[in-house]
């Protein structure tokens, strides 16, 4: 790489905490911590010409003790991270990453759970049957060429529902959005229709696969669930193993029903080699009207948080920079439309799945020749965008505010809370500023624990 003469990205936001500085930049979701001297020296650089910039180097090796090739690159790793810019480059513009995509198959589901979030959930028990509102396979092709032609690469898509497997043309739809996106494609199922010889059809156009447990026995997840479907999920599982599959989960949903159980759930997973994830219960849907479910109570969301990671770390599951996964992403926004969208089942596109409703819908790409003429035409796209975290007034100061990014839209929508109110308290906020500007790469897993457990900002009810 060329020594050019550099400035910092128009794209990249500044904050300063005590003698150290982040740089991120939200629209590649790019961030770096560093020393009050590094930061000096980057300003320094973009004061620079190129016949000057040797010299300045040159004073900084001697004035800090390193090395004039290790100063070139750190500077061309920050370049690379889309933090510095050559000047010469300055108008070349930064990919902005990839998209995951959430792709609801069909509406049907052989199960009606209590808590399902899915508004147009279909309670037809016919398996093997297409709904006449879903896409054929030639509209789910033409759908797959938009994603595969879009500006922003699609990088991952979950086929969702419903219960995808309700349509015996799944193994097919599977095989076109992996041949001709080229991206990562899992799976979500509640894994009670799966039989050996579908699993075996299925692996070899998936990735991965995520299967609905929410209790560690029967008596917990067949409540839920119905009667027989925690056995039935266990031998999805199995059979998965017995294809070949590698990467299989077990997610959750956390309720009062199950809160007490998530320990030996977690336990199970490990017991069957499976990653384990879990999430909070979103107010839509079913769960709508059987709010008694729902953990809301402050000291229930904390706890769970707390047993989550305490549980990870004596299964052996985690590591010290697993304690630092809420940082992973810089952004000023929520990521609905730019970082995600949902396609339902009659092929229409919504920003993700909790704003799947009429009101926030972009148009239908079975219908359309492009991705971007529905993104940048709808006036829902101006609506996220004007959430960005700098135009919070009482967001505008936090030292963490690139990583929060004000939270969830469709959850402020559902609590029926403007978007731009500040919502957070004061305890997870001096968490995670802690934790942030206090981790270093250099700590124990213990010194880690120490921090993370300081308080109830890491949400692992929702990674």
């Amino acid at each position: 790489m060329e020594k050019g003469f550099y400035c910092i990205s128009q794209d990249v936001k500044i904050i300063k905490h005590d003698e150290q500085y982040l740089l991120a930049n939200p629209k590649i979701g790019t961030w770096v911590k560093i020393s009050a001297n590094l930061f000096d020296l980057i300003v320094s650089l973009s004061q620079k010409t190129s016949d000057s910039i040797g010299d300045l180097i040159h004073s900084m090796s001697g004035k800090f003790c390193v090395s004039e090739n290790d100063i070139w690159d750190t500077v061309h790793r920050l370049e690379e991270m889309g933090l510095l810019i050559d000047k010469a480059k300055i108008r070349q513009e930064i990919p902005a990453g990839s998209r995951h995509i959430i792709f609801a198959v069909t509406n049907a589901c052989n199960l009606k759970c209590s808590f399902c979030s899915n508004i147009r959930m279909s309670d037809s028990r016919h398996h093997d049957v297409r709904l006449p509102t879903e896409m054929g396979l030639k509209q789910i092709e033409h759908v797959a060429r938009i994603l595969a032609l879009s500006k922003t690469p699609t990088g991952s898509i979950t086929v969702s529902g419903g219960e995808p497997i309700m349509r015996g043309d799944l193994p097919e739809i599977l095989c076109i959005l992996k041949s001709m996106t080229k991206a990562n494609i899992g799976l979500n199922t509640n894994g009670t229709l799966w039989t050996k010889e579908i699993c075996k059809l299925i692996v070899r156009h998936v990735d991965a696969v995520t299967v609905s447990i929410d209790g560690s026995k029967p008596e917990v997840h067949d409540k839920i669930r119905g009667v027989g479907t925690f056995r039935k999920a266990i031998d999805c599982i199995k059979h998965l193993q017995d294809a070949g599959l590698g990467k299989i989960g077990i997610r959750a949903v956390i309720c009062k029903q199950n809160i007490d159980d998530i320990p030996n759930l977690m336990s199970l997973a490990k017991e069957l080699n499976c990653a384990f994830h879990a999430n909070g219960l979103m107010k839509s849907g079913n769960a709508a009207e059987n709010s008694e479910i729902v953990c809301t109570e402050p000291h229930e969301n904390k706890n769970m948080r707390r047993m989550l990671l305490e549980r990870r770390l004596q299964e052996g599951c985690l590591a010290a920079e697993h304690i630092m996964w809420i940082f992973n992403y810089a952004r000023s926004r929520c990521q609905a439309i730019h970082r995600n969208l949902y396609i339902d089942a009659d092929g229409s596109l919504y920003p993700c799945n909790k704003l799947a409703t009429d009101e926030y819908g972009l148009g239908n790409l079975a219908m359309a020749s492009d991705l971007e003429s529905l993104i940048e035409s709808s006036p829902i796209t101006a609506l996220i965008d004007s959430y960005d975290i700098d135009n919070k007034p009482g967001c505008r100061g936090c030292d963490v505010r690139y990583f929060c990014a004000g939270g969830c839209i469709a959850d402020d929508i559902a609590r029926e809370k403007d978007g731009l109110t500040v919502d957070c308290d004061k305890e997870s906020r001096d968490n995670l500023v802690n934790l942030l500007w206090n981790w270093r790469d250099d700590m124990t897993l213990e010194e880690s624990l120490a921090l993370a457990l300081d308080g109830p900002s890491l949400d692992l009810m929702n990674d």
